[in-house]
């Protein structure tokens, strides 16, 4: 309950038991003056009624005497007259039943009202003939407080209503920079800081005020220190200190991970090499040799960001940059090239490139057909290509992008698309946190496909959100089957984020989940981080589901807070290839404590992902993450149960 709420609760309480002490006051008093009313009028009638019976009554005409009390009671005012002779018997008795009308019964049951009886002596002269008893009628007493105590409680019941409304009204407005330091505050565990401009003229409320700002901007201050750290040890520890691309390890490691895996997309690994750099350093000079060597980066990046889908740049040598795409294979791979070598600057003038495709047996031969399809390159022409001869062709994967798509259109119309878990558990105790869905391929006459294969395929296809539909689909319905208490993840594709179709589709699926949405985390890859429009307009559709938001894929450079537009994240993945660093020549770990420093002062959980061997396991456990996945894990868990 807010604070506001709790105030005008007590306040119209305490005014509420006043106003009750008034209106029972009230009723109370009123009761005591009509039932003194009624007393004075059966006295009243008592003293005039004796007079005139006494002379009557000492001729012993009572024929006489019982008009005269017939005409008084006809009346109707009284419930009782009656003549007592000096003997104390009655000798004219006239009696009216008490009866009510217009007035709730049990209001006469719980406010009782007295008539009280009124005596008066029947005189002739000095002779008294008897006495004479009158008591009123209550029932008009009754009306007349029945209609008061309405009344009463009408105005009373108003005014405690305009009462406790002018109290909200008023609460709301001095407290209203209570509600802006709460969104402030909130805002702050979101990544955003907000000051506010306005400082109340309360003093309380203005101290609070000036403190949040304070704490706020420090706050801030704080994190941007850990960004500059961060991005400072990025470039010592993962990034080359020349062009600002991951070195050399980092590559390695990506290739490391990727041809572990039994089933990989068809891709291409390329070299990039500034064969006559040194003679363009001693005719133009180092910084000008520096600066060629900053924009062949730059145009690799932007190249590559248009091209290809899943790909990373890396520095191998002084002169060498390397290039790996997935989802690009075959034909493709030829004009892919053509448009590469036209995209680089045209100074230094003698670039030339050696690419592969991913068929190779393990990362030497890769990188061997790599140099020797360069060296080729080189005896060509002062800028050209090479390509070297295809590698180990794997039968059970298409081959070709029409391939590709026939096969996965087919996927998606007889639901050749499956589900299988792979568990995230506690570093520390080893509890599962959570179990990520992943996408299998399940094509008829064929081996099973995994994701790592086959979706850098669809989204360079252009089929992401339709796949990612099929296969939420499948999520949502294992959510509902599956054990109640346990969360699931499940990945999303950047091309699915950009679809307004498919964003409209899955909050109103998430809407119908109800409740149970809150068990279901959807993993947004890293990229998704730079593009903060796109993300901001894709959480608008689906933050009031009550669904769970992840980032997956987490490595070097670590996006900006302010790129997480009102994303509260349930916890990061660290990518697989940047865990199997830790195992390299290279020494990552400062860079992984920076990272695990700066998600903690966010209060995110960091998870490790590829953690396939019992080494990864102990040297991610080392460095401190929350959470654990991988290989390893699952068979653990497989083996539990």
């Amino acid at each position: 309950m807010t604070l506001a709420r709790q105030i005008i609760l007590v306040i119209s309480l305490v005014f509420l038991l006043v106003l009750v002490g008034v209106f029972v006051h009230g009723v109370l008093n009123t009761r005591a003056f009509l039932a003194q009313q009624l007393g004075s009028h059966a006295q009243d009638t008592a003293t005039s009624l004796a007079l005139s019976l006494g002379p009557v009554l000492q001729k012993h005409d009572l024929a006489s005497a019982q008009s005269m009390v017939d005409a008084i009671a006809d009346r109707g005012y009284y419930q009782r007259i009656e003549c007592v002779n000096l003997s104390g018997q009655s000798i004219i008795k006239r009696e009216i039943p008490v009866v009510v009308e217009g007035v709730p019964a049990w209001f006469t049951r719980w406010v009782k009202l007295e008539t009280p009886q009124r005596d008066a002596l029947i005189m002739a002269g000095w002779q008294q003939q008897g006495s004479l008893q009158v008591v009123s009628h209550a029932g008009y007493a009754y009306r007349e407080l029945w209609e008061s105590t309405k009344s009463t409680a009408a105005w009373l019941g108003g005014g405690w209503l305009a009462a406790v409304a002018c109290i909200a009204l008023l609460l709301r407005l001095v407290l209203a920079p209570l509600l802006a330091v709460e969104r402030q505050a909130e805002a702050v565990g979101k990544g955003q800081f907000l000051l506010l401009p306005q400082i109340p003229r309360t003093r309380e409320l203005g101290r609070v005020v000036k403190a949040m700002n304070s704490m706020v901007a420090q706050v801030e201050r704080i994190i941007s220190e850990k960004i500059a750290a961060l991005a400072r040890v990025e470039q010592a520890a993962i990034l080359d200190a020349g062009t600002g691309v991951p070195n050399r390890q980092q590559m390695e490691a990506r290739l490391s991970e990727l041809l572990r895996a039994p089933q990989h997309a068809e891709g291409l690994f390329a070299v990039v090499r500034l064969t006559e750099l040194e003679t363009y350093n001693n005719e133009q000079g180092y910084q000008a040799g520096n600066q060629a060597l900053q924009d062949v980066a730059q145009h690799l990046r932007a190249f590559c960001a248009k091209e290809f889908t899943e790909y990373a740049i890396a520095r191998f040598a002084g002169a060498e940059f390397a290039v790996l795409a997935s989802g690009v294979g075959g034909d493709e791979i030829s004009s892919v090239m053509e448009r590469l070598l036209a995209a680089l600057p045209a100074q230094p003038a003698a670039i030339h490139i050696g690419v592969t495709d991913l068929e190779r047996d393990n990362r030497a031969a890769l990188f061997g057909a790599a140099d020797l399809a360069t060296r080729i390159a080189q005896s060509k022409a002062m800028r050209a290509w090479h390509q070297s001869a295809p590698g180990i062709i794997n039968d059970d994967l298409p081959q070709g992008a029409h391939a590709w798509r026939g096969l996965i259109l087919q996927a998606l119309e007889q639901g050749q698309l499956a589900l299988s878990c792979s568990a995230a558990v506690d570093s520390r105790n080893g509890q599962l946190l959570h179990q990520e869905l992943l996408a299998q391929l399940l094509p008829a006459g064929r081996p099973a496909i995994a994701a790592g294969a086959f979706m850098p395929m669809v989204e360079r296809l252009r089929l992401a959100p339709q796949v990612d539909r099929a296969l939420v689909e499948q999520a949502l319905q294992w959510l509902e089957g599956a054990d109640q208490t346990t969360r699931y993840a499940v990945n999303l594709s950047p091309q699915s984020l950009h679809d307004p179709v498919f964003s409209a589709w899955l909050a109103q699926r998430l809407q119908q989940l109800g409740a149970t949405a809150q068990r279901l985390t959807l993993e947004i890859p890293a990229v998704v981080l730079h593009q903060a429009e796109v993300l901001r307009a894709f959480l608008q559709r689906i933050e009031t589901t009550g669904v769970g938001f992840a980032i997956d894929r987490v490595s070097a450079p670590v996006p900006q807070p302010a790129a997480w537009p009102g994303l509260a994240l349930a916890y990061m993945k660290l990518d697989a290839a940047y865990v199997m660093s830790l195992e390299g020549e290279v020494n990552i770990h400062v860079h992984l404590d920076a990272l695990r420093d700066f998600a903690q002062g966010l209060g995110i959980p960091l998870i490790a992902t590829g953690i396939a061997n019992q080494k990864l396991w102990d040297l991610a456990t080392k460095v401190g993450v929350d959470g654990l996945q991988g290989a390893a894990i699952d068979a653990l868990q497989n083996s539990r149960t």
